[in-house]
């Protein structure tokens, strides 16, 4: 996770965890944390049929693209 101290891109191990958003610095961070976070609180991923981890992958798959969205990028 990131320090919140610089720009923190997303690695190849994150990327198949299914994360793809990068994690801005400072309070930018923090507020990409917590939008991010708060998107595992609705519409969550109907996990019938799913593995552990394809379902792990798809909800952050999809907190990131929440996040994308509300920032605009």
């Amino acid at each position: 996770m990131s320090n919140f101290q610089k720009k923190k891109k997303v690695s190849k191990y994150e990327k198949k965890l299914g994360y793809h958003a990068t994690m801005r610095a400072g309070m930018d961070g923090l507020y990409d944390l917590a939008l991010h976070e708060m998107a595992h609180t609705f519409n969550q991923t109907d996990p019938i049929g799913l593995t552990g981890p394809k379902f792990q992958k798809l909800e952050e798959k999809r907190a990131d693209s929440f996040l994308k969205e509300i920032r605009g990028f």
